[in-house]
């Protein structure tokens, strides 16, 4: 939607999912309007090396939903992208429902997820914990 006769500006925010002994650090630009959404992802810590995939996924009301993205792989420290979104996702991202999800070889679920935010008209900078 157009905000006083143009398209607005947009938005960049941070995501940063935490857990034992891994933290990744996502920097989004998302561009409301050709439903664009930029990423830089980085990962850390001692576990980071056992890290199978770093992903988006839907998360509702607190309860972990299905991955609609991957971000970074097994193997990789870095990693950034642009992505389109579907209506779908646009809505989910925008109603706060997608998390960053951190994915080991050694565990059945994330061991570390972080709700994405984007905040309207502004920089939203949000550090979340694991779960």
């Amino acid at each position: 939607p157009l905000v006083d006769g143009q398209a607005p500006t947009p938005t960049a925010f941070t995501t940063t999912a935490r857990g034992t002994g891994v933290v990744a650090i996502g920097s989004f630009t998302f561009d409301p309007t050709r439903r664009r959404l930029e990423y830089r992802m980085r990962l850390t810590g001692s576990a980071s090396g056992a890290v199978a995939a770093v992903s988006i996924a839907h998360d509702s009301a607190g309860v972990a939903g299905p991955i609609i993205r991957r971000l970074m792989a097994q193997g990789e420290r870095v990693s950034s992208g642009v992505m389109i979104l579907g209506d779908a996702e646009r809505r989910a991202l925008l109603a706060g429902r997608l998390s960053l999800a951190v994915f080991t070889s050694d565990h059945a679920g994330a061991v570390a997820r972080a709700r994405m935010v984007v905040e309207s008209g502004g920089r939203s900078d949000r550090n979340s914990g694991s779960r």
